[in-house]
């Protein structure tokens, strides 16, 4: 649980300037993703929830322009952080779908999360080995219906259960992008939250979308 906490104080909601919660984003220091960023806070959210004018028309709802959007860290006091005007990194929605935006002016001793160890690996759900492997486990931490943020929790708190049961592109056919399937509980709202591996509480995928388990 403390894990949890800890990890809470560096995730966000991404608001309008009126407070209303599109998604949720991350807080990371940018040299862990492009050396030339050096040590500057930046949130990573879905490039659905936080983009620039000129995509709108990729999208069904037109996303927050970080002119104008806002990240409120409902764990680390709640403060709302206003971003550089113009995102570091866009991806669509149907390759990355990531925005990565510069915090503006961030307060000291902001906390921030890290990635998955590179000399690790991910275990997929296979039903015909569950007697000798063991799938990685799962879980999402954001602010699911725009409400507070919440655990994402299958039985117990202390399992934090979900589970992997796939990497790989939508279909058989796609080698790129590469997307994480994972069964966890999620809502609107989600998008844009870390998914994090439960053994080591460190950043495995960026959550893109959810699927009713009744939909293949």
């Amino acid at each position: 649980l403390a894990q949890v906490v800890n990890c809470a104080q560096a995730i966000a909601a991404v608001t309008d300037v009126n407070g209303k919660t599109w998604g949720t984003g991350f807080l990371v220091r940018g040299n862990v993703l492009n050396d030339a960023w050096g040590d500057g806070i930046y949130v990573v959210t879905n490039s659905h929830v936080l983009s620039c004018p000129a995509w709108e028309k990729e999208y069904t709802r037109s996303p927050l322009n970080p002119q104008t959007a806002r990240i409120v860290l409902q764990a680390a006091g709640g403060d709302a952080l206003e971003l550089e005007p113009h995102a570091a990194f866009l991806s669509q929605p149907g390759r990355y779908d990531v925005a990565v935006v510069k915090v503006k002016n961030p307060p000291a001793a902001l906390k921030t999360l890290s990635f998955f160890p590179h000399d690790k690996e991910l275990t997929v759900e296979d039903p015909e080995k569950l007697a000798t492997t063991t799938p990685s486990t799962v879980s999402i931490i954001g602010c699911p219906l725009g409400g507070p943020l919440s655990l994402s929790v299958v039985g117990q708190i202390e399992g934090a259960n979900g589970v992997l049961v796939d990497i790989g592109g939508r279909d058989a056919t796609d080698d790129d992008p590469v997307y994480l399937h994972y069964r966890a509980p999620t809502q609107k709202g989600n998008s844009g939250s870390p998914v994090f591996d439960t053994q080591t509480w460190t950043v495995v995928a960026l959550h893109h979308e959810g699927f009713s388990e009744f939909n293949g």
